[in-house]
């Protein structure tokens, strides 16, 4: 058993890794935070619905009832199973509320995850409480899991703190770069790769919260960008073929 000074030394530490997670700016302003906060509960309250409808009727009643308490007092949360584990995505104010809903949380996780997962939610999800508050309270965070450590819950938040922007520079004819600029609307969590092709120049590059592939053009005569979304099981897939049977003519 850890004595009284190891966990106050692992308290301080904690609360010096959360004050400088603090510190860090969000990377975008606070209207595109709420968007990209928007953006990502409604994709998961989608989620959340269409793993409803798979429960049994008596489940379906149970997780909507707990749903609906949720909504009226302290905001939305879903619980979304995925391959590698789950998430649960709490809105700002059911951030906040983290240590008033803890068992509401663990309730709504029982009837998506396995026993006994769902008690094992509960008691993470109020032991980090504080900081599920502190990580989610402006735009709300998502608290993810891998199946082999179901208690972690490491809280992201929904908006993000890191400059996922993609940047832009010239080298001018005195071989000198200019000054910075920010793609307008162009996010991405790796880098990007670049193309010209019949005068045109190309950028493919992963999307910032999403898994697919986006890719835009710009073209001198037009002087402006238009960017498209590519399926990486379809369209990745077409592309890689045709680039194949270029190389075998």
């Amino acid at each position: 058993m850890p004595d009284e000074s190891t966990s106050q030394d692992q308290a301080r530490a904690e609360a010096d890794a959360l004050a400088a997670w603090q510190a860090i700016p969000y990377s975008v302003s606070h209207e595109e935070a709420q968007r990209i906060s928007r953006e990502y509960l409604d994709k998961a309250r989608k989620e959340f619905e269409e793993q409803i409808s798979q429960l049994p009727q008596a489940d379906q009643d149970a997780v909507r009832q707990i749903e609906m308490q949720l909504n009226a007092d302290d905001g939305r949360v879903y619980v979304n199973t995925r391959w590698w584990g789950f998430e649960i995505v709490l809105d700002a104010v059911a951030a906040r509320a983290a240590e008033r809903i803890s068992a509401r949380v663990g309730r709504v996780a029982k009837a998506f995850l396995p026993m006994p997962i769902g008690r094992l939610v509960e008691l993470s999800f109020r032991i980090r409480a504080l900081i599920i508050r502190n990580v989610g309270r402006d735009h709300g965070c998502r608290l993810v899991s891998p199946w082999f450590a179901p208690g972690m819950l490491l809280p992201i938040s929904l908006a993000p703190r890191q400059d996922t922007s993609l940047w832009w520079t010239v080298m001018n004819a005195s071989h000198s770069w200019s000054e910075n600029e920010r793609f307008p609307g162009h996010l991405s969590r790796s880098n990007p790769a670049l193309a010209e092709f019949r005068g045109r120049l190309y950028a493919v590059h992963r999307g910032d919260r999403d898994e697919s592939l986006w890719w835009t053009v710009y073209d001198p005569g037009d002087n402006k960008t238009v960017s498209y979304m590519v399926s990486l099981r379809c369209r990745l897939w077409q592309v890689m073929a045709a680039a194949r049977v270029r190389k075998a003519r």
